[in-house]
C-alpha cells in the first residue's frame, strides 16, 4: 500500500514538473493574473495575492481542494531554488507548489486557507518537500529535508502522509530554507 501511494505521488509530481516547465512565457509585468497556464488541465483562479503579486494562491475551480502557490518574486525564487537539492523553477522563472494531495477543506476565499497546510515533493529527491502554511496574515514556504505530517484527529503521519486519514498540518523537523510572504489577501 505504501509503495502504491509513493508511485502515485511520483507520477503526479512528474506530471506537475513536466506541465509546469512547458508553460508559455508570460510578460513579467502581469503578476496579478492567475497561473492558469502553468498546468495543462484544470482551471485555476486566484484566491489570494501576497505582497502585491510576489506570490499567488490559486484554487482549481472544478475541485476546490486542489490548491497551488505560485511564487513569482525573483529574490524568493532564486533563494529557495539555491537551497533545494532538486530543480523547482519553471520556464517562467516561477516556483509552483501544488498540493501533493487535495486539502481536506475546500478553499473559496483567502481566509479559508489556514485550515490545512499543503506540500509538494520534488523529483527525484523524495526527501525534500516544499511546504506551504498560513502564518498570521501571511504564507510561509519552507523547503524541508524532513517533516512529519499531523493527521486529522491529531495522530502523527509518516513522511508521505497519513494512513487512513487526512493530513492537515506539517511539523518541520529539518529545514533547508524558508520564505515568508507577510501580507496575503
Amino acid at each position: 500500500m505504501k509503495s502504491l501511494a509513493l508511485v502515485a505521488l511520483a507520477a503526479s509530481v512528474t506530471a506537475l514538473s513536466t506541465a509546469g516547465c512547458s508553460a508559455p512565457a508570460q510578460d513579467e509585468g502581469s503578476t496579478s493574473e492567475t497561473s492558469e497556464a502553468a498546468y495543462s488541465s484544470g482551471t485555476w483562479t486566484k484566491v489570494a495575492t501576497c505582497n502585491g503579486g510576489a506570490a499567488v494562491l490559486d484554487v482549481d475551480t472544478s475541485e476546490r481542494r486542489n490548491v497551488q502557490l505560485v511564487i513569482r518574486d525573483r529574490a524568493a525564487v532564486d533563494y529557495l531554488q539555491s537551497k533545494s537539492g532538486a530543480p523547482m523553477v519553471n520556464a517562467r522563472h516561477e516556483i509552483v507548489v501544488q498540493a501533493g494531495e487535495p486539502v481536506m477543506h475546500g478553499i473559496y476565499k483567502a481566509s479559508d486557507f489556514g485550515a490545512d497546510d499543503f506540500w509538494s515533493y520534488r523529483v527525484p529527491d523524495f526527501y525534500d518537500a516544499a511546504i506551504v502554511q498560513r502564518v498570521g496574515r501571511g504564507i510561509k514556504v519552507t523547503i524541508a529535508k524532513r517533516f512529519t505530517p499531523v493527521c486529522e484527529g491529531g495522530q502523527w503521519g509518516y513522511q508521505g502522509g497519513c494512513w487512513g486519514g487526512h493530513t492537515i498540518r506539517a511539523q518541520v523537523q529539518e529545514e533547508l530554507a524558508n520564505w515568508y510572504f507577510d501580507d496575503c489577501r
